[in-house]
């Protein structure tokens, strides 16, 4: 889904509100987010030494990512419904 956002209102004519930049906004955060917790998830899992397990600063790295890519995804979405309702 956040492909085709992407797809979508990457294109000249669909840029002209700040409510479709928010969207695009949002999809690519989106996306980053999620493939920030399925690549570090994957990486915990099979390598034998779980780095995330072991460095206190990554565990506290790969928390604090996923946790700012979701705050900033719903940030977004709100931004764009405050826009219609303006």
């Amino acid at each position: 889904g956040n492909v085709c956002l992407i797809v979508i209102f990457i294109q000249k004519n669909r840029r002209h509100n700040p409510c479709s930049l928010y969207i695009l906004t949002s999809a690519l955060i989106s996306l980053i987010g999620m493939n920030w917790a399925f690549v570090t998830n994957l990486n915990a899992l099979y390598q034998i030494p779980d780095p995330f397990g072991l460095s206190l600063t990554l565990c506290r790295l790969r928390g604090y990512i996923l946790q700012t890519t979701l705050v900033l995804h719903r940030t977004m979405i709100i931004f764009a419904c405050f826009d219609r309702f303006a």
